[in-house]
């Protein structure tokens, strides 16, 4: 929750990724990924880009897309993440379509 409280706390951030990735937690690390693109943003290409390649093979071929695909942009917290991030700490929790169906 210290990240809930102070999100810009980078060097936090990449240490949850590592112990969740060490720990083989592909959920928590793929919650903990989620969370460092939405506090970079569109800035911070470099370090997403290194941890991303560092943990990718934990990850599924789903979060590693959705991931790689956001690397310049960032992810925003009311953004539809797909594959959803359960372990994330900053998403808004929406799931679904952001449109209504015709």
């Amino acid at each position: 929750m210290h990240l809930a409280r102070q999100p810009d706390d980078l060097t936090s951030h990449t240490r949850r990724i590592l112990i969740a990735w060490q720990l083989g937690d592909g959920d928590a690390t793929y919650g903990a990924l989620v969370d460092l693109f939405i506090v970079l943003a569109e800035r911070g290409v470099g370090l997403k880009s290194a941890m991303l390649s560092q943990t990718a093979l934990q990850l599924d071929p789903p979060q590693r897309r959705f991931l790689a695909s956001h690397l310049a942009s960032g992810v925003r917290a009311d953004e539809n993440v797909q594959p959803p991030a359960s372990r994330s700490v900053l998403t808004r929790g929406l799931v679904g379509m952001t449109t209504p169906a015709l």
